[in-house]
């Protein structure tokens, strides 16, 4: 469609253009000289140049000259088209990335604008509104089904006036506008607008809409009026052209799971309104519940492993569900389906039927994904479908009830046709007040099929039923193993599908309820007809022990029960038996009703000793059983229900060291109880408070008002005692390089839950880039200060921290191998007890650079204080010639922040002039230059005598400078003659301390009037002394 030396229909503006070819599944994309094309309010435009050269490119701003001539393959130009629509990716509160996806799209210059007729194969939903596009390709595709929910038994979704209060078809019923140069077309159910359909007050074109494209604030805001109530059309709540929600106009947003699972957001984020959660919302504000609605990636974009498929998509047609269909840049509506992965979509820009290949390129853009919504059953109507399976027009003769209850409505007048493929969807509504009690009738359909003329559909009534809502529950195990999704609450007899993923270098093994395996299948679907909790097993890769068992000519059969720390084993877990080092028999756990078990033929000739070894497969290691038994070969151990006691409870301990006041602490081992009340009961009596980000715990109040359920080894917690005490934890060590610890962005309160310490910039090396900030209660690092002002070398075990990243991301530990040496400077240790820092759950770091009497500090401490209350120290440090220091300063109120330096050498408290805002929680780089005296440095600065120094320059134009020294405190006068004796000016007249001092006079008089040339007296008094001199002003 590119047509050299001229382009009709764009508005004027300036352009880059790029050109893409696509052969023999090889996609080009030009780099070199861009085009550019200047549009003036002209019907044509001039292009220059017109022959290009195309070559690959690899990137999507504008390219270079230099380019290969090497093809780029479909998930290459997938990935540079991905660039342009994903504006921006970041970690949900599961650790999950999430994709935000922009859908700007509006009418090509030109596209395939035939009409397509269903195949007699097709299987297609009838009656299906087609709109053309009103003020957003996503609102305009949600309008269709909001329409055709109108026309098939969800009443209300339109409430115009327009078609007699039923949704039209199409939206020619509507008048066009102009806007700003641009023809749109209009439809209330999209987006309202103030005289459209006998609207009176501004709608939604009104407050939002400039021009397609158009970043600016939205009219309401620029001119100062109220915006309109949100209520009728679809543009409203699924944030389309608005830009609170940073949606220029004609866009609407969406968020995608990057990993392809479904997406179902629940509030605003990330300044942005999911196009699909605002979806919800229209049909909740017109009295409707939805039973579930998300956003997905199709099986295969991307090399996705995970996604929705072509079987899905044919089963929500077959539901009588329609679906938005998502292409790069764009949205449509799918209605009906086709063999060879034929869709067939209505795609807002006319209104014909049109077809796509399932995860194909429609109009060069790429299908990636799908919005589905299903809503909730009303409870007064049902339907059924007829279907056109032949080859002709089936012609309905007639639908007729049995009994006066029921009600036929969502039909074409009778006798109506129905075309080979398509279908028709019957609603059946209910008089509920001819209904006392459970009531079945009969619905006759008749045709002219000459197989079936006349088809029965039984319907039965029952009153007063409320549907019954269940809850689905997912967790991973281990954790670290992978994610869940799918979970929530549903009517009873839902179809649910729940989602296992696996994280990178783990295996999805089954899903199990109450430990018993439901499914092997990642995704899982079900019936839900009860309450369920479902667990995702995962295991390691290439996690395996290397057990081989050594084979005799008998064996003993035991049976075992399998547990570890208190826990039944899992399965994927397992157990081998040894005698000696020699391995005898290996057996995989399995579990039946909760509990874990294994048989094991143990191979020996004699009777011997055997002990036991679990391999755990979600943590990858060996777990040596202190238990052992004797073999009974040709016989059995173990027989049930007296099973062997296969049981690992190895444990270790960690010590805290708890000083009076707030501790920042976190765990490196996990106890068989992470409750705050089991973990802190041993020092209960002089515990005040335990709190993290997620909760406090007080046990001094009702269990009901603690929040803070469980300790956790990835988070820090602020624990408050009231004198100094030791707490000790027993538990299973943490293995901290299997942890994912995800940060969103902003301040988080952070575990280290390795057991070895390790440089910082090693242990924080995952998220080095996104660090603001890491501080502790005495120590801070931040990357981007000068690396010897870093005070937190290293993270200890047991210890918490605060830590601030730029956004959302995710922790990994690497497994500590040592300390490594580090780039920060060594610190030396300087004791002062008279300072003591009182801990608050709250500070900010300070970096300082320190002169005292003008020079450095060769070795001292650094005091930051609030109304008299030391709140910090910090080691002076020197650098290139100069001091500093780095102090975190606690505090959890904004105040001022005033300093003392303590030098070591002379053995003396210095106070510092400056005072600076303390504000809890801020961050940044600056250093604040901090300047002292020493009591004997000021006074080796008091003159030893009072005088008046001759004036400089003299003669002078315009000013000169008048000094005088003062050996103590006296007041001065000092004034500006002229030879007659009369005062020119009065300078000063004032007490003053002993010291030096300059003034300036300008050679204006008291009236700040310029004065004559001349000579003058300056006349210099003090209570002891009067001294002049005589200065010239020469002009």
């Amino acid at each position: 469609d590119f047509v050299p030396n001229s382009i009709s229909g764009l508005t004027a503006g300036t352009y880059y253009v790029g050109v893409l070819i696509e052969s023999e599944n090889e996609y080009w994309v030009r780099t070199g000289p861009l085009v550019i094309i200047e549009v003036n309010d002209l019907p044509d435009i001039n292009v220059s140049p017109t022959n290009l050269t195309i070559n690959q490119s690899g990137s999507s701003a504008p390219p270079s000259n230099s380019g290969s001539n090497k093809p780029l393959s479909k998930d290459q130009f997938i990935q540079q088209i991905d660039k342009e629509y994903i504006v921006n990716s970041y970690t949900d509160e599961s650790g999950k990335q999430i994709d935000v996806v922009i859908v700007p799209g509006k009418p090509p210059l030109n596209y395939d604008k035939s009409i397509i007729y269903h195949s007699a194969a097709s299987t297609t939903l009838n009656s299906v509104p087609a709109y053309d596009w009103s003020f957003g390709c996503s609102a305009t595709s949600a309008a269709m089904i909001a329409a055709y929910y109108d026309n098939n038994g969800y009443p209300n979704m339109y409430t115009g006036p327009t078609n007699s209060g039923v949704a039209p078809i199409d939206n020619s019923s509507w008048p066009q506008v102009v806007i700003n140069g641009e023809t749109r077309s209009n439809c209330p159910i999209s987006a309202t607008a103030k005289g459209l359909d006998g609207r009176t007050i501004n709608g939604h074109v009104d407050d939002y809409w400039i021009k397609y494209g158009n970043t600016n604030d939205d009219p309401y805001i620029t001119n100062g009026w109220t915006e309109h109530t949100h209520g009728d059309c679809t543009a409203d709540f699924m944030g389309t052209n608005q830009s609170k929600y940073l949606s220029s106009d004609g866009s609407t947003t969406f968020f995608f799971h990057t990993d392809g699972s479904p997406t179902q957001i629940t509030s605003d984020t990330q300044s942005k309104r999911d196009g699909c959660y605002g979806l919800r919302m229209f049909f909740e504000s017109r009295g409707y519940s939805v039973n579930q609605n998300y956003n997905q990636y199709i099986f295969g974009y991307n090399g996705k492993t995970l996604g929705f498929t072509f079987e899905n998509f044919k089963q929500e047609i077959d539901a009588g569900r329609l679906v938005l269909i998502h292409v790069q840049g764009h949205t449509m509506v799918g209605y009906g389906y086709d063999t060879n992965n034929i869709i067939y979509i209505h795609n807002t820009w006319d209104y014909n039927s049109h077809t796509m290949t399932w995860g194909g390129v429609y109009e060069q853009m790429q299908h990636y994904g799908v919005t589905i919504i299903e809503l909730q059953p009303t409870s007064n109507n049902s339907s059924f479908v007829i279907s056109n399976k032949g080859t002709g027009p089936l012609n309905i003769t007639g639908i007729t009830p049995s009994k006066s209850l029921l009600t036929i409505s969502g039909i074409p007048n009778i006798p109506f046709n129905i075309a080979p493929g398509y279908t028709q969807i019957v609603v059946c509504n209910v008089d509920w007040s001819k209904v006392t009690a459970t009531t079945s009738a009969t619905i006759a359909v008749t045709s002219n099929d000459p197989d079936e003329p006349s088809v029965t559909v039984s319907v039965t009534a029952r009153p007063n039923v409320t549907p019954k809502n269940y809850t689905v529950l997912t967790s991973s195990n281990p954790v670290t193993g992978g994610t869940t999704s799918g979970g929530g609450t549903f009517n009873e007899n839902s179809e649910v599908t729940v989602v296992a993923t696996p994280n990178d270098g783990w295996s999805f093994v089954n899903w199990t309820e109450n430990n018993n395996q439901v499914s092997v299948d990642s995704l899982y679907k079900f019936t839900l007809t009860k309450d369920i909790n479902l667990v995702a097993n995962f295991k390691k890769n290439g996690c395996q022990p290397d057990w081989i068992p050594v084979v005799y000519t008998n064996s003993t059969t035991a049976y075992g029960k399998v547990m570890i720390e208190g826990v039944p084993a899992e399965i994927g877990d397992v157990v081998g038996a040894f005698v000696a080092n020699e391995c005898r028999a290996v057996g995989d756990v399995v579990v039946n009703n909760g509990d874990a078990f294994v048989t094991l033929l143990i191979q020996g000739e004699t009777v011997e000793t055997v002990n036991f070894k679990i391999f755990d497969s979600s943590e990858c290691q060996e777990l040596s059983v202190n238990y052992s038994t004797q073999t009974s070969p040709g016989g059995t151990i173990g027989n049930p229900p007296n099973y062997l006691p296969i049981y690992y409870t190895g444990s270790v301990k960690q010590t805290f060291t708890l000083n009076s006041g707030w501790n920042l602490k976190s765990l490196y081992v996990t106890p068989d109880t992470t409750t705050p009340k089991s973990i802190f009961r041993p020092i209960v009596s002089v515990l005040n408070q335990v709190k993290g980000t997620k909760g406090s715990y007080d046990p001094t109040v009702p269990d009901f008002l603690n929040t803070l359920t469980n300790i956790e080894p990835e988070s820090g917690y602020w624990v408050k005692v009231s004198e100094d005490t030791t707490l000790n934890v027993d538990g299973t060590l943490v293995d901290c390089s299997n942890l994912s610890i995800p940060l969103k962005s902003g301040w988080n309160l952070v575990g280290y839950p390795c057991q070895k310490e390790n440089d910082i910039k090693i242990a924080l090396n995952s998220i080095i880039s996104e660090i603001v900030e890491v501080k502790d209660l005495a120590k801070s690092f931040n990357p981007s200060v000068p690396d010897f002002l870093n005070t937190l070398n290293k993270l200890v075990p047991g210890s918490g921290y605060w830590m601030k990243v730029k956004n959302g991301v995710t922790l990994t530990y690497p497994t500590p191998s040592g300390l490594a040496k580090s780039n920060n400077n060594v610190v030396e240790t300087i004791k002062y007890d008279k300072w003591k820092p009182e801990i608050y759950t709250n500070s900010m770091v300070v970096y300082t650079q320190i002169e005292i009497n003008g020079a450095q500090v060769t070795s001292g401490l650094l005091g930051a204080f609030i109304d008299g209350e030391c709140r910090g120290i910090g080691t002076i440090v020197n650098n290139d010639g100069s001091s500093y220091a780095t102090i975190v300063v606690n505090g959890d109120k904004i105040g001022k922040l005033t300093f003392m330096v303590y030098d070591v050498t002379m053995e003396e408290e210095i106070v510092v002039d400056n005072q600076i805002e303390f504000t809890p929680g801020k961050t940044g780089s600056d250093i604040i230059l901090l300047k002292g005296n020493t009591i004997e440095y000021l006074e080796s600065l008091i003159p030893t005598t009072t005088k008046l120094y001759y004036a400089y320059p003299n003669p002078f134009n315009p000013s000169t400078e008048i000094k005088f020294d003062l050996h103590k405190a006296s007041k001065v006068n000092l004034s500006v003659y002229n030879l007659k004796g009369e005062l020119v000016r009065t300078i000063t007249s004032d007490y003053f301390a002993p010291g030096s001092y300059n003034y300036r006079w300008n050679g204006n008089n008291s009236h700040n009037s310029k004065v004559s040339s001349g000579v003058y007296i300056i006349q210099f008094r003090t209570n002891e002394k009067s001294q002049s001199n005589k200065i010239i002003l020469l002009k």
